[in-house]
């Protein structure tokens, strides 16, 4: 699989919310609102919490290119239908490099940090 293009290779970080939400989907198969509670409650990724309506963009866009995999639920319960969404291999496998990529840059990051210490207290 080429992840050339994909965020999970590193090349643009700040949409780390993507990686949170695959978490959350790779436990279980989910409806977008069930997502957004489950990243507030689990994930402190930033404050206030991720909107629903931004949450449901990437999802389409993460569906569109094979991450997730979307079904009607048609609301068994008396509810309306819903889209359920669930972690792809694809999807499981770009977690899995993101993972590997957010190690690498949490040893740079300590490794710069170091460094910066260091330069800063003259020594």
């Amino acid at each position: 699989m080429d992840f050339k293009h994909c965020s999970c290779s590193g090349k643009s970080l700040p949409r780390l919310i993507q990686p949170a939400i695959m978490a959350v989907l790779a436990r279980e198969p989910l409806h977008g609102y069930r997502i957004a509670e489950a990243l507030a409650r689990d994930v402190a990724l930033c404050d206030p919490s991720p909107d629903p309506s931004g949450i449901y963009r990437l999802l389409k866009n993460m569906e569109r290119n094979g991450y997730v995999a979307g079904s009607r639920d048609d609301g068994r319960s008396g509810g309306p239908a819903r889209r359920r969404y669930a972690l792809t291999e694809k999807g499981a496998a770009c977690l899995r490099m993101w993972l590997h990529t957010l190690r690498n840059y949490q040893n740079s990051i300590a490794a710069l940090i170091a460094f910066l210490d260091k330069t800063m207290s003259g020594n």
